[in-house]
């Protein structure tokens, strides 16, 4: 059994690293910064990480003795990593990237939380449930959950987040100036702003209007070098 990586057209495949020590890896989850490859093994009971540029691939066991584990996922830019338990009574777990400070954070009203993935720029987690049918999510410490609205599927399996879209990447997010993103409501939004000496007409957020009455442009420079944009500066 190997492990495969590829360009995102699927051509020109290269074996990773060998899973020849795992009867069945049921998950994978790849820190793309420090490249670190996560395996998560049912048969096993265990999660192993492997550090896939090193030539020598060392590996190393960081969760052990869990029977039922299935689904794993991690935030790289949080250094932590998730993963789930199938095995009655079923579980959510949190843990470092290096396996330390593990403890459940979802361990009510479970079914088979089979995978898990997180959305990076909410800070929640998202998980399928086969027996329940139905997809849930939380926050990173297991708080608040919520299941999805919408039309009702059977046995769900897989999950991933679906694309990445910033509010500031299309025609500057609709604004005359500038285009802030922000995060409102666990949502990435963005904000309209204005250059020195204008300010964001009331009428329509994204466009800007004369605030020279508040923000003067400088004309009397004396002593001073005047710049091409009204500023002065020391000589």
């Amino acid at each position: 059994r190997m492990i495969y990586s590829s360009q995102m057209d699927g051509e020109r495949p290269k074996p990773v690293t060998t899973s020849k020590i795992f009867p069945l890896i049921t998950a994978l989850a790849f820190n793309w910064y420090s490249k670190l490859l996560y395996m998560a093994s049912n048969d096993e009971r265990k999660i192993t990480v492997v550090r896939i540029n090193s030539r020598d691939l060392p590996q190393r066991v960081i969760a052990n003795d869990t029977e039922g584990i299935h689904g794993i996922a991690l935030d790289p830019s949080e250094g932590l990593v998730f993963y789930t338990v199938i095995k009655r009574p079923a579980k959510i777990y949190r843990m470092l990237s290096d396996g330390s400070n593990r403890y459940a954070i979802v361990s009510r009203e479970l079914g088979t939380p089979y995978h898990i993935t997180c959305d990076y720029l909410t800070k929640r987690l998202y998980w399928t449930d086969g027996v329940l049918s139905r997809i849930q999510y939380s926050d990173y410490s297991g708080r608040n959950v919520q299941t999805l609205k919408g039309k009702s599927i059977s046995h769900p399996f897989g999950i991933a987040i679906y694309e990445f879209t910033h509010p500031c990447r299309q025609n500057n997010g609709e604004c005359a100036d500038f285009c802030f993103p922000i995060v409102e409501r666990g949502r990435l939004t963005r904000v309209c702003g204005c250059r020195y000496g204008k300010k964001i007409d009331p009428a329509a957020n994204s466009d800007c209007i004369d605030n020279s009455a508040i923000e003067p442009t400088i004309t009397n420079c004396e002593g001073k070098f005047r710049c091409n944009n009204g500023r002065c500066i020391p000589i």
